[in-house]
């Protein structure tokens, strides 16, 4: 993860219960900007690792959580869409976790960003590709950017 998205998830200045999908640390981790009195954070990955407290999908995600985690504030996608052979359905899995009101906050790369099988890379997105797959998950488009360091930054909203 770069210090880049780092700063910008720090500046976005998210509260409450945080899901993070793809929350395996790799290279940094954002879990430290949600230790504040009223927030609780919870990393999910596919594989058990540093950062993760949940293994399991994300397209399933709702299933795995403890009850008292149904209604979340934030769901954060960082660096993991272009590693899910199914995009959607870890965004439609999102939608149900979330709160009405609740945000989705997505990074990915852009086609100008060179692969990197951790564990594969199977996709590069677009404005206009990453602004569709929302729509079919349910989510209204807040902000989306293609930004100098060959990432998409994003965050939708549940109606």
């Amino acid at each position: 993860m770069t210090n880049a998205i780092k700063a910008w998830i720090k500046g976005l200045d998210l509260h409450g219960k945080i899901v993070e999908f793809g929350a395996y640390d790799v290279n940094g981790s954002v879990r430290e900007f949600f230790k504040g009195e009223s927030d609780k954070y919870i990393g999910m990955d596919v594989r058990a690792g540093p950062g993760v407290d949940i293994v399991g999908d994300a397209h399933n995600a709702y299933m795995l959580l403890p009850s008292e985690w149904s209604n979340v504030n934030a769901v954060l996608c960082l660096e993991m869409l272009e590693h899910d052979k199914k995009p959607l359905a870890t965004l439609c899995s999102a939608n149900v976790m979330l709160m009405r009101g609740g945000l989705l906050v997505v990074t990915v790369p852009t086609f100008g960003y060179a692969r990197h099988e951790d564990p594969v890379d199977y996709w590069r997105f677009s404005e206009a590709g990453l602004r569709a797959l929302f729509d079919m998950a349910g989510f209204e488009v807040l902000a989306c950017a293609d930004v100098e360091d060959n990432h998409l930054y994003a965050i939708a909203r549940k109606p």
